[in-house]
């Protein structure tokens, strides 16, 4: 099978999409007070479950009778002619796959698009959760998603709901019981055997952790690092308490070097820029640093406890971070106010950047901001050898709207909202000191530090695909059908027509959990248990 895809590099961005004078948008000064360098003390991976359920839609907008049926029929083309499609049955927490054909799922369509009477008001009466059906089906013009569950009213009587939704609009319609063990029947006939197959070069990660023996949804995976030959990456158990892992592992064998143990919960796993350490760990309130070839090596920076409490305090949100460089004894925080400047005691208290001023900066870069929503600051970084601070914006429930870029040597700061908004930035990363990548469902946005020069990857993925890349240079596809079979393929953004596969791939389950410099992490399960590849690509 062969995936065409096409990812071109626009890189006349003043005149396509990045001019920096239509896109800085605000430009504003502060004076920062001096403060005395002073040397580091010695006291100093999302990921993506494999088994996540399909989201089940909540009736934000009741579709009207007419507009139901119509609903309905774009459902039945879809199933009929899908390009991709997903169903699981679920009883209670457990999910089984099913075996999409496409007899399936015009036997589905069959069941589901006649003998309905539409629903106008939001479902009452018991729900009962064993044995629920969900299908996820996408097609050229869009996506359907399908919920189907047995209801019981005070009478005992039983009969069958489903909701349909597309994009904030669902409709609701109920069936005879019937229909539902019709249904069932269906797609219990196709239940889905998983056994992963791979053709091409890759080497086997001999973990330290049993997770083989244990199903995916039970722990994440993710952070993934590069060190020379030495790989890092993270892993979190979803259930039994707070600790978190992480494990070296050796490139070329796959084999573990060492593993570490934090009791508390690693909120990011990050690159070092302090001279003898490779990466550091986060957690809520610390950071830890460590030596790729010598694990032995550690340090640790304890925020102080004023600092701590603003992150903890009443209505600062769960998305407050912190940064620290300890080269310069910088600390950058985002307290209920904005974001604020500190150092190594917590005895400086400068506001840089509030969050008020996002409600305006958002209105000139002509964005989107429904009612009520309150756009802030998060997830600070300071960058460029501690000259440059970035501060990304989100618009709780609404996502990533953009970055404000501060420099801390002369005071200004300038907003970069209309190159990174209609993104749909999904998250963002940071190969080096000088670099960031937003990482958006069409698109990759390089911005260079502190120069803030942008370049862009403009990406035409398969449905279905996932696409990572470290460095914006070498981007990672995973391509699958709605039979599971797939590639994963190389591409290189300096060039656009190359394209490579570095993996055929067969089977449910299989997910790229991240991309260094040369590999690709990958994670698969199947009847024969859990396990992780590497695949070298450069």
């Amino acid at each position: 099978m062969q995936t065409t895809k096409k990812i071109t590099a626009w890189l006349l961005a003043a005149a396509i999409l990045f001019s920096l004078g239509a896109c800085a948008l605000n430009q504003g000064e502060a004076e920062l007070p001096p403060e005395k360098e002073t040397p580091p003390g010695e006291d100093m991976e999302t990921t993506e479950d494999f088994l996540q359920p399909l989201p089940v839609p909540e009736p934000t907008e009741q579709a009207d009778p007419s507009t139901a049926d119509v609903m309905m029929e774009r459902l039945k083309a879809n199933m009929v002619s899908a390009q991709w499609a997903v169903i699981r049955l679920r009883d209670q927490d457990v999910q089984t796959k099913i075996d999409i054909t496409p007899q399936l799922l015009e036997e589905i369509a069959y069941l589901l698009c006649q003998n309905y009477t539409v629903l106008q008001n939001p479902m009452e009466g018991g729900r009962e959760m064993d044995n629920e059906i969900m299908l996820q089906v996408k097609q050229q013009g869009g996506e359907s998603i399908v919920q189907v569950f047995k209801r019981r009213d005070q009478d005992g009587n039983r009969d069958m709901v489903a909701w349909v939704q597309e994009g904030d609009i669902v409709a609701q319609y109920q069936y005879s019981y019937e229909v539902f063990q019709a249904l069932l029947e269906a797609v219990e006939n196709n239940e889905y055997e998983n056994e992963v197959e791979l053709e091409g070069e890759y080497i086997k990660v001999r973990s330290q952790y049993n997770m083989e023996s244990f199903p995916p949804q039970q722990y994440t995976i993710g952070h993934f690092y590069q060190f020379g030959e030495i790989l890092l990456y993270c892993y979190s158990a979803n259930t039994g308490g707070r600790s978190s892992y992480f494990e070296l592992i050796d490139g070329a064998t796959g084999q573990s070097l060492h593993r570490f143990q934090v009791d508390e919960p690693i909120v990011a796993v990050e690159a070092s820029t302090v001279e003898g350490y490779d990466f550091r760990v986060a957690t809520p309130k610390s950071l830890h640093y460590y030596n790729a070839q010598n694990p032995g090596q550690t340090m640790t920076f304890q925020l102080p406890s004023s600092v701590a409490a603003a992150l903890t305090e009443e209505g600062n949100g769960y998305e407050a971070r912190f940064d620290y460089n300890a080269l310069n004894n910088l600390l950058v925080y985002v307290s209920p106010e904005g974001v604020v400047l500190s150092n190594r005691d917590g005895s400086r208290n400068d506001i840089l950047l509030r969050h008020d001023r996002l409600p305006q900066a958002l209105e000139k870069a002509q964005a989107v901001l429904e009612e009520g929503a309150q756009p802030r600051y998060t997830e600070p970084r300071l960058m460029n050898n501690g000259k440059t601070l970035i501060c990304p914006i989100i618009i709780p429930g609404s996502g990533w709207a953009g970055v404000t870029v501060f420099s801390l040597s002369s005071g200004t700061y300038r907003d970069y909202i209309a190159d990174f908004a209609p993104l749909n930035v999904e998250f963002f990363s940071y190969p080096s000191d000088t670099a960031l990548l937003a990482h958006g469902q069409s698109a990759i946005v390089k911005m260079e530090v502190p120069s803030a020069s942008l370049s862009l990857a403009q990406l035409t993925p398969d449905v279905g695909d996932e696409v990572y890349s470290y460095d914006m240079e070498s981007i990672i596809t995973l391509s699958q059908d709605m039979n599971y079979q797939g590639e994963l393929l190389l591409q290189k953004y300096s060039q656009p027509q190359s394209q490579r596969v570095l993996l055929e791939v067969k089977g449910d389950y299989f997910n790229i959990v991240g991309v260094s410099q040369n590999y690709v992490l990958c994670r698969y399960a199947d009847v024969y248990g859990t396990k992780m590849i590497l695949v070298r690509f450069d």
